[in-house]
């Protein structure tokens, strides 16, 4: 019959857990030098290859825009989709592939992920089209996705 403790590890369980531990706390540790009677860490070569980036180098989507995304990688039609269920969001996709085979750049967009505000700024790009892929349910209300697209329209902006 083995000898158990309190928490039902044998010696052997217990051992195991203990090298296993002291395993971790060493390779945790083993990077430290002694340099002028002091410890120091040694560099990390892998942590010197990471871009650290400061509070004002995040952008995040909505201050970004969808113009300046469509300026930056050359694209002249914005394609946003409105969907449930993943079905507006295919045909957009497959609107942007088949557009590519005739020489046009496309970008699918999200209008939840975006300031509609920014559709103003879309004649900046010289050419450029806004396509719309609008599904409904229920007795023709708007996606969760296309809420924030329906109550921008209803506010009635100057598109010209």
């Amino acid at each position: 019959m083995e000898v158990t403790d309190v928490y039902g590890l044998g010696f052997i369980d217990s051992l195991l857990l203990i090298s296993f531990l002291s395993l971790i706390f060493y390779y945790a540790f083993r990077r430290k030098e002694k340099v002028n009677g002091a410890f120091k860490l040694k560099d990390f070569p892998e942590l010197k290859k990471l871009k650290t980036s400061s509070p004002n180098d995040v952008v995040n989507e909505t201050s970004n825009g969808f113009v300046s995304k469509m300026m930056k990688s050359e694209k002249t039609i914005a394609i946003f989709y409105g969907s449930q269920t993943g079905t507006a969001e295919e045909f957009a996709n497959r609107i942007s592939k088949d557009s590519h085979r005739y020489g046009l750049k496309a970008a699918v967009f999200d209008p939840e992920e975006f300031d509609m505000s920014d559709l103003i700024n879309l004649k900046e790009i010289p050419k450029s089209l806004a396509v719309f892929l609008l599904a409904t349910y229920g007795e023709g209300d708007p996606t969760d996705n296309a809420l924030p697209l329906k109550e921008w329209l209803q506010e009635d902006h100057d598109l010209n």
